[in-house]
């Protein structure tokens, strides 16, 4: 329903490829018929530094990693990086990263006011609920 919702609101959808491996190893035809219509992610230049900067937060590495993308994750097709929105189902992973923001956000921007451009210009995606999502959309269309 949310990726509905994105696609009719015309917003790029994107996974990681971590997703894509671990979807394809449980059941490869249902993975291919979800997956087909996202775009599927690259790592960018500085996306495995700031996974490893996001771990000194008490993330695990696959939560650090797919927070990474939001920010350096590369969209080769439109020649793009980092997602504005990134949309999880787990709660853990939330409260961490909401709890922890101002401090993430601070050494997000320590790091990145010394990168070269395109990536200085790196943004620390929001984090929200699949509902959350769905009232951001409806409230943008009122």
């Amino acid at each position: 329903m949310v990726y509905q919702a994105l696609r009719q609101a015309g917003l790029s959808t994107y996974v990681t490829p971590e997703t894509v491996h671990s979807a394809q190893r449980r059941d490869p035809l249902i993975a291919a018929s979800l997956l087909t219509p996202l775009t599927t992610l690259t790592a960018g230049r500085y996306l495995r530094r700031w996974a490893r900067r996001l771990r000194d937060f008490s993330f695990s590495r696959e939560d650090s990693v797919t927070l990474a993308y939001g920010s350096f994750g590369v969209d080769t097709q439109h020649q793009t990086f980092g997602a504005e929105v990134i949309v999880s189902t787990d709660q853990p992973l939330m409260r961490r990263f909401h709890e922890q923001y101002g401090s993430i956000a601070r050494r997000f921007q320590r790091m990145i006011c010394q990168l070269a451009l395109p990536y200085c210009l790196a943004l620390l995606p929001t984090l929200v609920s699949p509902d959350e999502m769905l009232a951001i959309l409806m409230k943008s269309e009122a």
